[in-house]
């Protein structure tokens, strides 16, 4: 993730590693709310869902809060997708946002809003 990056205003081309990573469709949820879009890495679409940024990644997973809109359920969860094979794991109940801002060993870190008051984590198991 870069200093300026936020959920409303992140990079939409990113590289991880030898991977690039772009987002195309991108929409607003509501005016002045995280902008989500369609994932492609390396020209592949992930499959299925609206992702958001910033993103962070490692040697073999890319790391983005996911949209959810279900009939009693809207927010986000985090997203792991494999970068070789675009499948997708989903972590954590729905909540307001997802903020990424570091992977420290096996957590991974996140704002709950943009103002960076509320900080959280989930542990990669």
């Amino acid at each position: 993730m870069k200093p300026y990056e936020d959920p409303i205003n992140f990079d939409v081309k990113q590289y991880c590693g030898d991977d690039i990573v772009q987002f195309e469709r991108m929409s607003e949820i509501g005016q002045g709310s995280p902008v989500i879009g369609d994932m492609y890495i390396n020209g592949r679409q992930v499959p299925e869902y609206q992702f958001g940024g910033p993103i962070l990644c490692d040697e073999n997973n890319i790391y983005a809060p996911v949209f959810i809109k279900r009939f009693f359920t809207r927010g986000f969860k985090l997203a792991i997708v494999d970068r070789k094979t675009l499948q997708v794991k989903l972590i954590g109940r729905a909540i307001g946002l997802i903020y990424l801002y570091k992977i420290e060993g096996d957590k991974v870190f996140f704002y709950e809003d943009v103002l960076k008051t509320k900080s959280n984590f989930y542990t990669l198991a």
